[in-house]
């Protein structure tokens, strides 16, 4: 071991996988997740305040996962507060309320560029870190675009809007990715409209703009 030489060893057999490693996330993961939290809380419509989850910025070589925590902001809406499909404010607040979010590169990518992605919203794409550590957030409409939607997403019962629109799930499909639903709207009703139409999980993915479970 006396003739080992560390310089040489990482110049032929470490150094390179360190530094692509080291491409995976921005040097400063924590000053982008902070970006997250304020850009979050500058544009939230109930007023939330968003922070990140102490002790939850880790990184990896699959790159840098954070959590964010949220509370109620002086015009949050109080206990009475219900949304569209019947939650309660207390289901926007607490611990990891916010989203769970990893920064990393991707196929695709310009070196030294990174995604950023809620992974407790299906991995939808929420912005882009360009090589300065500046975000560009992705607007609310591109979310919605970016979030693909698996079979287990249209439980039955479950409201499915496609443009104006609007279909409800009734069974599965016959095999694979498939899932059988009906019109749901006033003209459907009028005319006793009711027969299932069988829907592939690909076109549902590109022309779904909401599911109301």
């Amino acid at each position: 071991m006396s003739n080992f030489n560390l310089i040489n060893y990482l110049s032929k057999n470490r150094l390179t996988e360190v530094i692509e490693l080291t491409r995976l996330y921005p040097e400063d993961p924590d000053e982008v997740a902070q970006k997250v939290a304020d850009h979050f809380t500058k544009t939230d419509n109930l007023d939330l305040i968003y922070s990140i989850k102490p002790g939850s910025l880790k990184v990896s070589p699959k790159g840098a996962y954070f959590d964010l925590n949220t509370e109620a902001g002086p015009n949050t809406p109080g206990e009475d507060f219900k949304d569209e499909n019947g939650f309660g404010i207390e289901n926007y607040l607490g611990d990891y309320a916010g989203g769970s979010f990893v920064i990393k590169s991707e196929e695709g990518l310009d070196e030294d560029f990174f995604v950023i992605r809620n992974m407790a919203n299906r991995n939808a794409k929420v912005g882009m870190v360009n090589p300065e550590g500046e975000v560009t957030f992705t607007t609310e409409t591109e979310i919605n675009e970016d979030v693909e939607y698996s079979v287990n997403d249209f439980p039955i019962g479950a409201d499915v809007s496609m443009g104006d629109e609007v279909w409800k799930v009734v069974k599965p499909g016959t095999r694979g990715e498939k899932i059988f639903m009906a019109p749901f709207n006033a003209e459907a009703k009028r005319r006793y409209i009711s027969i299932a139409i069988e829907f592939d999980l690909n076109w549902l993915n590109a022309n779904i703009t909401n599911i109301s479970k």
